[in-house]
């Protein structure tokens, strides 16, 4: 063995695969920085003609999500149901009119604790459109546990 050529494979392993390795890493960080990662970040994912707008989480205060109809037309026999860390029966509401906001209260587990906790909640919403069509969705909220 030659002494000075002991590094010569480890240069040429950087040379040959190091901008690979600096894509990689520069993806990492792009996608850490952007929350993917983030388990307690707040989101709501799936919907399309009623949404969640807002929605607060709490051991201790009543905790509510807001729904607005974002339909373009009044929908029928709307009835949420929610499963994962806060749920309620299948709350009915009736009649949602075109751009109404309605206000439902769930009840959260024992996982709302402590204050900042992340939490999922799975909300099921069916409907009947003008046309009598009936739909299924399904929304994904993830959230913080407040105060």
């Amino acid at each position: 063995m030659t002494v000075g050529k002991k590094g010569q494979g480890a240069m040429e392993y950087l040379m040959s695969y190091g901008w690979a390795l600096i894509i990689v890493l520069i993806i990492g960080i792009v996608l850490f920085n952007s929350g993917v990662f983030d388990q307690n970040a707040e989101s709501a994912t799936g919907w399309m003609r009623i949404r969640p707008s807002n929605f607060r989480f709490s051991m201790t205060n009543p905790s509510q999500i807001a729904w607005d109809n974002v339909a373009g037309q009044s929908l029928r026999n709307v009835t949420f149901t929610y499963s994962g860390d806060c749920v309620e029966p299948a709350a009915t509401i009736g009649n949602m009119a075109q751009g109404a906001r309605i206000i439902d209260a769930v009840t959260c587990s024992t996982t709302c604790s402590p204050i900042g906790a992340g939490l999922v909640v799975n909300a099921t919403v069916e409907y009947r459109t003008e046309d009598t069509i009936e739909h299924k969705e399904a929304v994904k909220i993830r959230a913080l546990c407040e105060t």
